[in-house]
C-alpha cells in the first residue's frame, strides 16, 4: 500500500514543480514574493487543520523548528527554478534521498545492504553525468543551490518520522511544520519594507490565472505531502524517499504536454533532442541506482 501512496504523491510533487516553474517564467521570479502568495491559500487551511489534530506534546517545538529550517528550502526551491530546468531539479531530491538514507541509519536502526551502497554510487554517477554532458543544465552554483534544497529539507522530514515513531499522529506531523514554514513565508514580506512593496506590486498587475496556479500548487502540494507523511508513518523512510526520485520522469512528461498544448504557459524545461537525450541517460543511471536501494535486504 505504501508503495502506491509514494507514487501518486510523487507524481503531485511533479506537477507542484512544473506549476512553480510555471510562475517564476512567467510571472514572478522572487521567491519571497511566491511564497507569500501561496501562504495565503495554504494558511487558511493549516489554521483548521491545527484546530481539529490535537497537540503534539515535547514533539511541538522540534516540529515547529524543522517547519522553519524549511522556510530557506523553499527560498532556495524557488531560486533554482529560475536557474534550471524543471526536471533537473529533482537531482536536489535524489541527493536528499541519499541523505535522509543516512539519517535513517543513523536514528533509526535501517541498515544498507551492498547492493543499496551501489545504489549509492550509481546515484552519484547519474548527477555527474548529468553535470558533465549536460553543459548549462546545473553549474558550480546550481549544484549548491540543490545540495543546500536537500540539505534543508533533511530536518523536515526526519522530524516527521521520529515524532510519529515517538506517538505522535500522521495529521499533526504533517500540520505543525507546514504551519511553522507557511506562517514566515507569510510574516517575513510583509515585515521587511522592500519586500512588502514588491508583494504590493505583483497583486497589482497579476489576474486570475495566476491565482488560479497558486492555488492548484497549494492544494497538490497538501495532498503530495499529506501522503508522504502516511508513507513515512506506514512505510521505510529510506525507500519511500527513495521511490519518489522517479519524479523526473513526471516532470518530463508534463513539461512536454504544456509545450504541446498551452506552449504560451510551458514551463522551463529545455525539450531539444539533444537535451533530452541526456537528461533521459541521467535519469536512467539515477533511477538504477534509485532501484537499487530499494531492493530488500
Amino acid at each position: 500500500m505504501w508503495l502506491a501512496l509514494q507514487l501518486v504523491a510523487t507524481l503531485g510533487w511533479a506537477l507542484v514543480t512544473v506549476l512553480d516553474s510555471v510562475l517564476v517564467k512567467h510571472y514572478e521570479k522572487r521567491p519571497y514574493v511566491l511564497m507569500w502568495c501561496q501562504s495565503c491559500f495554504s494558511l487558511p487551511v493549516l489554521l483548521t487543520l491545527l484546530a481539529v489534530s490535537g497537540g503534539a506534546g515535547s514533539w511541538t517545538i522540534p516540529l515547529v523548528l524543522a517547519g522553519m529550517i524549511a522556510f530557506l528550502g523553499d527560498i532556495a526551491f524557488f531560486t533554482i527554478l529560475n536557474r534550471i530546468d524543471a526536471s533537473v531539479v529533482q537531482i536536489a531530491w535524489a541527493i536528499f534521498a541519499v541523505l535522509l538514507s543516512a539519517i535513517s541509519i543513523a536514528l533509526f536502526g535501517e541498515t544498507w545492504s551492498m547492493s543499496q551502497l551501489a545504489g549509492v554510487i550509481l546515484l552519484l554517477g547519474g548527477i555527474a553525468f548529468l553535470s558533465l554532458r549536460g553543459k548549462g543544465f546545473i553549474g558550480p552554483f546550481g549544484f549548491v543551490l540543490l545540495v543546500l534544497l536537500a540539505v534543508l529539507y533533511v530536518p523536515f522530514y526526519a522530524t516527521q518520522k521520529a515524532a510519529m515513531r515517538g506517538g505522535t499522529s500522521v495529521l499533526v506531523a504533517f500540520v505543525l511544520p507546514l504551519l511553522a514554514r507557511e506562517s514566515l513565508c507569510f510574516a517575513v514580506p510583509l515585515l521587511v519594507p522592500s519586500w512588502r512593496s514588491s508583494v504590493i506590486a505583483l497583486l497589482r498587475r497579476v489576474r486570475w490565472p495566476f491565482f488560479f496556479v497558486c492555488g492548484s500548487v497549494v492544494i497538490l502540494f497538501f495532498v503530495a505531502t499529506y501522503l508522504n507523511t502516511w508513507v513515512y508513518d506506514i512505510g521505510p523512510l529510506s525507500l519511500g524517499s527513495v521511490i519518489s526520485n522517479v519524479q523526473p520522469f513526471f516532470i518530463l512528461l508534463v513539461a512536454w504536454i504544456f509545450w504541446k498544448v498551452l506552449p504560451a504557459f510551458a514551463p522551463r524545461e529545455l525539450l531539444t533532442r539533444q537535451a533530452v537525450s541526456v537528461k533521459i541517460v541521467s535519469f536512467l543511471i539515477v533511477f538504477a541506482g534509485l532501484a537499487l536501494l530499494a531492493l530488500p535486504q
